[in-house]
């Protein structure tokens, strides 16, 4: 299997060549055809086309109770990413990390994500999503409280979305909490000691793949 192939030029049987020194002018899809344009592209199915995100080590409590709410605190909306997607038929790969502390033990939580440029109220969840049929909550993924209340929480959610536009788009994490509802302490323990405190980060990551 040849990984790398380092060429000046590559020359047809009649000598026509396309000059590597300066890169390829145009567009070649791997499917072995070359087709003329202005901006040099090359893609094939499954390439990543861009990469956006967001990390951070805010600290916050977030408390909804049964009500959806953007997961954030006051005018902090960490989980915001935007993302200028390239073409309708390709794909979203979106990948979350929820770090915090639940301080319940018998609360029940749900949590969507959602399109905050086609309706900022939360009303618009990113596809596919949960089968909002019945009186089931229409989501992507959900959780119960831990054992004890100085139980840290990871939740890794992915998602292959579809692009429902090519101009900006904004994406965040919504949630509630039923059943006994109790806080989560986002980025941190509700107990600052030696023994047990602890810290950590969030990351919210989305990539274009090429179809």
């Amino acid at each position: 299997m040849v990984s790398t192939i380092a060429v000046d030029k590559i020359e047809t049987v009649n000598e026509t060549h396309v000059d590597m020194s300066a890169g390829i002018s145009g567009s070649i899809n791997l499917n072995g055809s070359i087709s003329g344009a202005t901006t040099a592209s090359i893609k094939a199915p499954g390439m990543i086309i861009q990469t956006q995100g967001t990390s951070f080590s805010n600290r916050f409590t977030f408390d909804p109770d049964g009500t959806w709410t953007e997961c954030g605190s006051g005018a902090l909306y960490p989980w915001r990413v935007s993302i200028t997607p390239t073409s309708l038929t390709n794909k979203l790969f979106m990948q979350l990390h929820l770090f915090a502390n639940d301080t319940g033990t018998n609360d029940i939580w749900n949590w969507k994500l959602v399109d905050m440029t086609e309706d900022n109220t939360g009303n618009t969840l990113v596809t596919p999503k949960g089968d909002g049929a019945g009186s089931r909550f229409e989501g992507h993924f959900a959780h119960r409280g831990k054992y004890d209340s100085n139980d840290p929480i990871m939740q890794n959610y992915i998602l292959y979305a579809d692009i429902t536009r090519t101009t900006a788009t904004t994406y965040t994490l919504w949630g509630r909490n039923g059943d006994g509802g109790a806080p989560i302490y986002v980025n941190y323990s509700s107990s600052d000691n030696g023994s047990w405190g602890f810290t950590g980060v969030c990351s919210f990551i989305i990539q274009e793949i090429q179809i």
